[in-house]
């Protein structure tokens, strides 16, 4: 019974839930016919509960690919969207009239259809919400329902009710008439629309089937609501329909606002035999697609309760006597939520008439103990008139809003109710839900872990997050904090402002501002609560006074240098300065390091031994099973370090260089994928490239722990046929990170582990499975030859592989040398390689599978798949493996295990026991759940082959084959880290299988979370006893580690879709297979484990360092530091969480020192002499400032001169006074000359009659003894050289 319900629901669309709530990020959406009356336009109503505010772009994507409106909304404001009307869909017509809008966080988006007496509008859904099966529903004349499309190729069934109401069904499409009973099957593509219109019918009972989801919206173009005294007054009608799969069977009647008519009520079954309870309406049973018709008179509060899912549709009257509607109103429709799908959180908006706004109200239903907690537009009501709704504890009231955007909540977000949205005017009316939950409530149920507000069913009761996170039993199942409400509303408040920020100067005089800021933490809003109100930020003038800082500037970085290892891993790095500029004047110091480097590659370390000193042979001849020393010392392990089938070939899967290829598949529609993750608490760099497919190819990523990161490449690298290639990728990085590789095509699908290049052997052999079977071979050293030979005889078509002119058949050996870089891949269709030997004289890599091929059993079907595995070096294999069986099938599952030497015997718990020679495999059929051990007496491999799936009842998430290689116990980690893979048009169902000792199991942990709860079952044949349990995961990368290092498992990861499946290994060990500790050999500690997983924790916080002012008022930062030491993390543990860095505010007292700075220039003086030359001064003071605080003393003079002259100076003598000579005349002592002209005095003939003007004492004239002209005189220049003269005349003194 439950294999038939799963596959019916399937096929009618109520599998999967359709997404949250009726707000959301992306909206296509579509307008109906209207009856055109004046120019009015569409409109959208867009509003939003983000406190970040959202960004909104709306597009017609064909019907006007040009036109793209982009809008802003902020929290609790309302934005109006006006459109085209010729956006309707008219008559019945396929077009491309669908509206999309996106936004960057969730909105509500509300549609009106506008005319002038003819409106109604609608509460939009968006596309996670939609379905692929909805029930229409209209009234009776001018029926009209439109279908968008959200994807291309959606096949549309549209079915119309065997009988209807109104004028028969006819509906004329593509040239065909489609009546009562008859199916319209269409196909749609992104953003078309489907309208379908008839005039006098009524669509109610409509069925529309999509392949993929669709919207729908339903109503009349315009039509009257009647019941006797109503008029004829007519109105547009519309909603858009809810999904099937979220109808529920609780909903209560409310009465049109401010009406006294009644409305009426239909409720729409989507199943037989559908039973609908009602107080005083009476109790009626209906089958699918048929609906129940309810008369209910106003204030007739009550209950419809069902016992299958319905959806109730509410039809408000025409009114007829304005004394039945004082506010007037033509009819409306309203679909009503059930109560499981109330929120606890609305935000709507009314919408405007033609010509003016409506009377508008918002009806609420709520618990009647709960109504007093209830918030519109953030404030509490308190005065509201409240009826009970018969056989309910519940009550309803109408509460009167004013036009614009609103809110409606409860202090208790698990206190859901029902709010819907009217609107009346004397010749409109409007009505829709105010808002609604759409969670899965009408289909198939699983429990599942209880996240708060996530709008799911959690434990299957049919209610969605009823309980409050407050450990008691909320809803009496018996179960407690089992499916939760998200915490109450916390409304954010701001917390104290901060100190001042650093001037917005800092090495200027001219004013700058500075900042301090709150921030919105005390509380900050939370669960939907209001954002502070004003700025967080607020600005005030400063001013400064300090030089400008030069911040120091890295210059070029110097040339790589050489490796600094000849062989292996090694290092290289390269320098660079501080030097572009350096830093000046207290500027920061450059950021970051000096030197990098880079991990680099000098090829494989080859033994340095005593006889590479010596005599020498070839190094490829050592270990060859050959001796060609004389001594035999080339095949020796202690000396040439020759490893023979049991010696590991390296450390795990994880690697910093793995050297890989992907082989043939079918088409060629899809990029070729690589997914890499590391578990280093570094990133990890990486590098890609294509070294000899496309040497210019280069792509570097940076992965970090615990994510993903996906490269995609060219499937042009994906081996072909029969061919010697170039088609190598190498992949390198600065820490292990882990590898794997997806060959993916539409229904063609698997992963492999890589391996890394130091896990790489020399001898390897193939696995596949029967027809299209392929091998590729990958070198990673130059000069490798490689020997390939195919088993004496295989299943299927005879081995026959043409290549370089020859061809190689069963028992052949092919030889080849290739070199770095280049593959060798093989094809055969009807072919198996299963047991071809590939060695070689240096380590190279080798994938092995089938292109794509059906793995088939008694009752399977014809479904293939690609399979692909990274095989595994003969030096790796092991003698002790288990069987586990894919999950979610019951078909069972294939098993090969292949021996690398003769007689080697393989034993099983039921599935007998076989002997096998070297390259031979035998195939064991492992029934589902049926887990047990495979030992063998020498090294073997085990392959996996998962069978493809016949019926549906073999798989119930579907699934192509698989192949998977086992690592043997002695390879099982302790610790995974892997990735899921994507399908080409999606997600798989991802599982990880898990084999572990029972005593064992309670430590482990998933995702860093302890594993509590899983179901385990026994490995039969074990001891110590093993169990395995598998756990579904999510996409993505993932970890699962035990506590106790020594402690090993498996971990197998596998994923299926109905046309596509993958498995491998989550990861292995690739070492030498030895004893271990604790394993009674008589050895203690001999072959240790590393030490339990330790996660980092934060050391104490260091001391605050200095404050980044060092004087002055203003606010500057402090940091102090921690460091990951308390512990450190180690063995693979995580890294702190959290910064190691942490700021504060700081202040100083000090004041900050002020340099003294000049005033301005004071005037200039007068000459400093009467005559001759002399000098103007003027002087300046240091006050302006004056210097305090220690700053310094201006620079410079106070003081500044410019020369004068004020003429030739002339003695001053008593003849110039006595005489009244002017200052160019010499004025005699005495005589009848009283004025001679001053070139006269002192030239040696006396010109005045006393001869006073050749008188030394007088006219101040000197003679020079040494003259040789007697009579002649010399006189001091006064100017240069100044004798001084006195003289006491009259009382008089002069000074000359």
């Amino acid at each position: 019974m439950k294999i038939t319900f799963v596959i019916c629901l399937l096929i009618f669309g109520g599998c999967l839930a359709a997404g949250p709530d009726n707000q959301g990020t992306e909206f296509i959406i579509g307008f109906m016919e209207n009856l055109i009356w004046g120019s009015n336009m569409l409109e959208m109503f867009l509003t939003t509960t983000a406190n970040a505010g959202a960004k909104v772009n709306i597009t017609l994507p064909l019907y006007n690919p040009s036109f793209h409106q982009t809008l802003t909304l902020s929290r609790g404001s309302i934005e109006k969207v006006e459109l085209s009307v010729d956006l309707r869909g008219i008559g019945t017509e396929l077009s491309n009239k669908a509206i999309r809008i996106t936004a960057s966080e969730e909105i509500t988006v509300y549609g009106v259809n506008k005319e002038t007496y003819s409106t109604d509008g609608f509460v939009a859904l968006p596309v996670d919400t939609l379905g692929t099966e909805y029930v229409v529903a209209t009234w009776t004349d001018e029926a009209e329902f439109m279908i968008i499309a959200t994807e291309d190729n959606t096949l549309v069934s549209i079915k119309f009710p065997q009988t209807s109401v109104g004028v028969a069904i006819a509906v004329t499409y593509g040239g065909s008439t489609y009546n009562n009973g008859n199916t319209l099957n269409i196909t749609m593509n992104k953003y078309q629309t489907f309208h379908a219109y008839q005039d006098g019918a009524d669509f109610t009972g409509t069925r529309i089937l999509s392949g993929k989801p669709v919207a729908v919206m339903s109503g009349n173009k315009k039509v009257n609501v009647l019941d006797t005294g109503t008029s004829t007054s007519s109105d547009h009608l519309v909603e858009q329909l809810l999904p099937v799969d979220t109808w529920g069977k609780e909903f209560f009647t409310i009465s049109t606002p401010d009406r006294t008519l009644g409305d009426y009520y239909r409720v729409i079954a989507c199943q037989d035999s559908t039973t609908i309870a009602t107080v005083n309406l009476g109790n009626h049973t209906i089958n699918a697609y048929e609906y129940l018709e309810l008369n209910v008179n106003t204030n007739n509060f009550q209950s419809i309760t069902s016992n299958k899912p319905v959806m109730v549709v509410m039809f408000g009257k025409t009114v007829g006597n304005p004394a039945d509607g004082p506010n007037g109103g033509d009819p409306q429709m309203s679909i009503f939520p059930p109560i499981q799908q109330f929120p606890s959180d609305y935000t709507w908006s009314t919408v405007q008439t033609p010509t003016g706004d409506f009377t508008n109200y918002v009806v609420v239903v709520i618990d009647n103990s709960r109504k007093s907690d209830l918030y519109l537009d953030n404030v509490q009501v308190t005065s509201a008139t409240w009826n009970s709704i018969l056989g309910t504890s519940l009550v309803t009231t109408t509460l009167n809003v004013n036009p614009g955007s609103h809110s409606l909540y409860h202090s208790n977000p698990a206190s859901t109710f029902m709010g819907v949205a009217f609107g009346n005017a004397q010749t409109n009316s409007y009505a829709y839900a105010a808002g609604m939950r759409m969670a899965t409530i009408n289909g198939v149920c699983t429990v599942s872990t209880a996240v708060p507000g996530d709008i799911v069913d959690n434990d299957c009761d049919g209610w969605v997050d009823e309980e409050e996170n407050n450990g008691i039993d909320d809803d009496g199942d018996g179960l407690i904090d089992e499916d939760l409400a998200l915490p109450p509303r916390i409304d954010g408040n701001w917390a104290a402002w901060g100190s001042w920020g650093s001037c917005s100067v800092t090495c200027a005089s001219s004013p700058g501002t500075k900042q301090r800021t709150r921030t919105c933490s005390d509380p900050a809003p939370a669960n939907n609560g209001l954002d502070c109100v004003g700025s967080a930020t607020e600005t005030g003038s400063c001013t400064v006074s300090l030089p400008c800082p030069i911040d120091g500037n890295w210059g070029s970085w110097s040339s790589w240098t050489s490796c600094s290892v000849t062989c292996g891993y090694g290092t290289e790095s390269r320098n660079r300065s501080c030097d572009s500029p350096a830093p000046q004047y207290n500027g920061n110091n450059c950021t970051g390091d000096g030197e990098e480097t880079n991990a680099c590659w000098s090829g494989t370390c080859y033994p340095s031994i005593l006889g590479n000193l010596d005599l020498c042979i070839d190094f490829s001849f050592r270990c060859d099973g050959t001796r060609d020393c004389d001594d035999g010392s080339d095949e020796n392990v202690a000396i040439a370090g020759c490893v023979f089938c049991s010696s590991g070939a390296g450390p795990d899967n994880q690697g910093r260089e793995f050297i890989i290829g992907f082989m043939d598949n079918i088409g060629t529609n899809n990029n070729l994928e690589l997914f890499i993750t590391t578990t280093s608490n570094n990133n990890a760099n990486v590098n890609i490239t294509t070294p000899l497919y496309n040497p210019s190819f280069l792509s570097t990523v940076v992965v970090s722990r615990g994510n993903i990161v996906k490269q995609e490449l060219t499937n042009g690298l994906r081996g072909s046929g029969v061919e010697m290639s170039n088609k190598a990728i190498r992949i390198t990085a600065s820490e292990e990170v882990t590898v794997y590789g997806v060959n993916k095509e539409q229904y063609s699908t698997d992963g492999f582990v890589a391996l890394p290049v130091d896990t790489l052997g020399t001898e390897y052999v193939a696995v596949t499975w029967t027809d299209k079977a392929e091998l590729m071979i990958i070198a990673t050293e130059d000069n490798t030859a490689v020997s390939i030979t195919f088993p004496s005889t295989s299943p299927g078509t005879a081995i026959s592989i043409t290549i370089f002119s020859a061809t190689y058949g069963n028992g052949d050996t092919l030889n080849i040398t290739m070199n770095k870089y280049e593959t060798l891949h093989f094809y055969q269709a009807g072919a198996d390689f299963t047991g071809t030997r590939v060695l070689s004289s240096r380590p190279v890599s080798v994938m092995s599978g089938n292109s794509k091929v059906k793995v088939v059993d008694t009752g399977t079907g014809s479904s293939s798949d690609h399979l692909v595995e990274q095989l595994l070096p003969t030096d790796t294999w092991g003698k002790e493996f288990f069987t586990v069986s894919t999950p979610d099938r019951t078909l069972g599952d294939y098993y090969r295990v292949v021996a690398c030497q003769d007689s080697t015997i393989v034993s099983t718990v039921n599935l007998g026991n076989h002997t096998l020679n070297a390259y031979e495999y035998v195939q064991l059929n492992v029934p589902t759940g049926s887990f047990q051990s495979i030992i063998s007496n020498k090294p073997v491999m085990v392959v996996m082959f998962g069978k493809t799936i016949g019926s549906p009842a073999d798989g119930v998430n579907g699934g192509d084959p698989h192949m998977s290689i086992f690592p043997p116990i002695q390879q099982f980690p302790s610790d995974y880290t892997w990735s899921t893979v994507e399908t080409p048009t999606g997600d798989f169902t991802n599982y990880l299988v898990v084999v572990i000792k029972d005593s064992l199991k309670s430590d482990l942990y998933l995702d860093n979370t302890q594993i509590t709860s899983a179901s385990w079952s026994s490995i039969s044949g074990t001891t110590p006893a093993l169990v395995t349990a598998t756990f579904n995961v999510n996409p993505g990368s993932h970890s699962i580690y035990h506590s106790n290092p020594a402690s090993t498992f498996m971990g197998l990861a596998f994923g299926n879709a109905q046309t596509n499946s993958y498995a491998y290994a989550a990861g292995m060990r690739m070492a030498t297979i030895n004893s271990v500790n604790d394993d009674g050999d008589g050895l203690i500690d001999e072959d240790l484990a590393i030490p339990p997983r330790v996660d980092g924790n934060w050391a104490t916080w260091g001391s605050w360092g200095s404050c980044s002012v060092t004087c002055g008022t203003s606010t500057g930062i402090k940091a102090r530091t921690r460091t990951c030491t308390d512990p450190a993390p180690a063995n693979n543990g995580l890294d702190c969480p959290g910064s190691g860095t942490d700021t504060t505010s700081c202040t100083v007292s000090n004041p900050c020192p002020i340099d003294g700075n000049w005033a301005n220039w004071g005037s200039w003086s007068s000459c400093s002499v009467t005559c001759g030359d002399g000098t103007y001064t003027r002087t300046r003071t240091c006050d302006n400032p004056a210097p305090q605080h220690g700053g310094a003393n201006c620079t410079g003079s106070d003081s500044e001169t410019d020369p004068c002259n004020n003429g030739t100076c002339y003695p001053s003598v008593l003849g110039n006074l006595q005489r009244n000579c002017t200052r160019k005349y010499f004025g005699c002592k005495a005589g009848q000359i009283m004025c001679i002209d001053f070139a006269f005095r002192c030239d040696g003939q006396a010109d005045c009659d006393d001869g006073s003007d050749e008188d030394a004492l007088i006219a101040g004239c000197v003679t020079c003894p040494n003259s040789a002209t007697t009579g002649t005189s010399n006189y001091f220049d006064l100017d240069q050289n100044f004798h001084l003269f006195t003289y006491i005349y009259f009382g008089i003194f002069y000074q000359l």
